[in-house]
């Protein structure tokens, strides 16, 4: 695999032009291109500049002795004519033999300084064979200079550079020592290179620096005293580089407002069979080339629509966290600025830090409200999103990166057909309302997380009762769901409860508990029933039924899979939950009449008060049409 920098130096091999600018955060970027492609350059220059500068290492630092101009921004830029004195001091200062101009941070200039820049440097130019060398992390071309200039955008380094940097710093240390490297550094050297992705050159010289003063390597060389040939020494110093170099990607990332790092976890309810799909498409995942050896399609990512609260971004925690990856969140409002072109120049710099981080899970969060301005036919903000949204599309579609995009929307219908087109994403999920076995998963980890936030105290007492915490939550939220099943039939309200509104009403149980604790499980689920009855808790199937209604719809129209599954049939695969899609029948406007096997009254209900409702709004949907 060709490294970003080889890369870089064959596409200035390929142009014939005289003025290049490279686009990068590196401010070293320019002496770092030179380096890694020495004989590029001196093919360039056309023998103006003798071929043993070009030969063996640090070419930049030689060729800078004699043939390199630095072009500061802290200069005047008058360093090409000889108008007036102040001109010809700074021609006299000029070294004697400068072929190849530099000049860094150029859009710190102002733009009428950049354009004198150019002009004289191009005045300069039909006298004698010179080049001009550019840099900066956004690219700043005066009006009119557009075609004269070999504009190369410079990805962060990949992982091949990084190895070379890493085998360049470690060779030099073991030179200085007298040392050679032997086959286990050179793997564990290789190794580290996955623990830098996302930073920098300097970035990674700065956590190198600091490992290696505190263990004497970043690596652990065999036979030091600092770090024996331990294997335990060497996990030991392995672990403080990855930590030391998570540090940095999370300061980095609270620099770039554009980036956001998530924290991953293994805690998700329900989502059965995505969560069978994913498994199966793992090990494609992590190695999307052996996939495309084995004539497998790379996986591209998926679509998770829901309702509120129902675990999506959940399941992109959990699906970086089973692949091991970062969870980076694509947030539209860092991208937007405040003038024309801004937003378009943030989504580039944003997709260059992510292919740096590369292999990770992309996260975008609620994808719908990228279209909301261009829908309601507002101005101004709507071309902005619509350009960013193209530009997503274009990165889906090319990428090669190893990114996993993970993309959710609470309203099928506000998303457009061009994302829904089959070979966009890999597959479309749709989570609707969890069932019972979800429930007592979910109302399980929030009494835990209660109880461990106040060590041990809620249940202290039910203890003696159980024996057990993990006996006590299970029997508390079967009891519950239970009663408040009773209670929704006798009340004719429907009790149909989300994974946020079990986190609300299990945070208000808190309060309607004297003392603080529970003397049992009765006492406990009393509590729960009392929440559950007050005027604050606000369950989803109360408040927005008609919602959930048309949102079935919607998701049915557009071919979504269901993500969840109702236990394993004799296969061992996933049943579909009793409000399938699959279970619908379009003919027949009402679902199939094949028994369901309800082993509880909250999932009965719960199909009763929905089948009535979807085969109502089906009906006047298909008339309406």
């Amino acid at each position: 695999m060709m490294s970003v920098l080889k890369e870089a130096g064959a596409a200035v091999s390929r142009s014939c032009r005289k003025i290049f600018y490279f686009i990068s955060d590196d401010y070293d970027i320019i002496p770092r291109l030179i380096d890694s492609n020495p004989m590029v350059f001196a093919q360039l220059m056309r023998g103006k500049i003798s071929e043993e500068y070009f030969a063996g290492q640090n070419t930049y630092k030689k060729l800078y002795s004699q043939y390199v101009e630095d072009c500061h921004y802290l200069l005047k830029p008058l360093l090409f004519a000889d108008g007036d004195g102040r001109a010809r001091q700074e021609s006299n200062r000029r070294k004697p033999g400068a072929r190849i101009f530099v000049c860094t941070d150029f859009h710190l200039l102002r733009e009428t300084e950049r354009g004198m820049i150019l002009k004289q440097f191009l005045d300069y130019a039909e006298k004698k064979e010179c080049l001009l060398l550019l840099s900066s992390p956004v690219l700043a071309l005066p009006c009119g200079y557009e075609q004269i200039a070999e504009v190369i955008d410079v990805p962060g380094p990949d992982t091949e550079d990084i190895r070379e940097q890493l085998f360049g710093y470690a060779a030099a240390q073991t030179r200085k020592r007298g040392e050679m490297l032997d086959e286990g550094a050179k793997a564990r050297i290789a190794e580290a290179a996955d623990d830098f992705k996302g930073l920098d050159f300097h970035e990674i010289e700065a956590v190198i620096y600091e490992v290696t003063g505190k263990y004497g390597s970043f690596y652990g060389r065999s036979g030091e005293q600092k770090c024996v040939a331990a294997s335990d020494d060497f996990a030991v110093i392995a672990e403080a580089r990855r930590a030391r170099a998570d540090t940095a990607k999370k300061e980095k990332a609270r620099r770039d407002s554009t980036v956001t790092i998530l924290e991953t976890g293994n805690l998700v309810a329900g989502l059965g069979k995505y969560k069978t799909w994913f498994e199966g498409r793992q090990d494609a995942i992590k190695n999307p080339a052996k996939a495309r050896r084995m004539g497998r399609e790379p996986i591209r990512g998926v679509l998770m629509t829901g309702l509120p609260g129902t675990g999506k971004t959940q399941g992109a925690k959990y699906t970086a966290y089973r692949l091991g990856m970062p969870l980076v969140q694509l947030r539209i409002d860092n991208l937007l600025g405040g003038l024309v072109g801004d937003s378009e120049k943030n989504f580039k710099r944003y997709r260059k830090r992510i292919e740096m981080l590369a292999p990770c899970v992309v996260l975008i969060d609620e994808i719908e409200k990228l279209f909301s301005d261009e829908r309601s036919g507002k101005g101004g903000g709507s071309e902005v999103k619509m350009n960013i949204f193209t530009a997503l599309l274009d990165w889906m579609q090319e990428n090669k990166k190893g990114i996993f995009f993970y993309a959710t929307c609470n309203s099928v219908k506000n998303l457009p057909p061009e994302l829904l087109r089959d070979g966009r994403f890999s597959m479309r999920f749709c989570v609707f309302m969890p069932t019972y076995r979800e429930l007592v998963e979910i109302i399980c980890f929030h009494m835990k997380r209660v109880n461990d936030l106040s060590e041990g105290e809620v249940f202290r007492c039910a203890e003696e009762i159980s024996g057990k915490n993990g006996e006590i939550f299970p029997k508390a939220a079967e009891k519950f769901l239970h009663q408040v099943t009773q209670y929704g039939r006798a009340k004719k309200r429907n009790m149909f409860f989300t994974g946020a509104n079990i986190e609300a009403l299990i945070n208000n149980v808190q309060y309607c508990l004297p003392g603080g604790q529970a003397r049992g499980i009765g006492q406990y689920v009393d509590a729960m029933m009392t929440s559950a009855e007050s005027e604050f808790c606000q369950p989803y199937g109360e408040t927005n039924l008609k919602n959930a209604v048309e949102f079935w719809l919607d998701a049915l129209e557009n071919t979504f899979t269901d993500a969840a599954g109702y236990g394993k049939d004799s296969y061992g695969r996933e049943r579909p939950t009793p409000l399938s899609f699959y279970r619908f029948d379009k003919q027949e406007a009402d679902f199939h009449k094949d028994a369901i096997d309800f082993d509880n009254e909250y999932d009965k209900y719960l199909y009763e008060i929905f089948r009535e409702k979807i085969r109502q709004a089906y009906v006047q949907r298909v008339k309406g049409e």
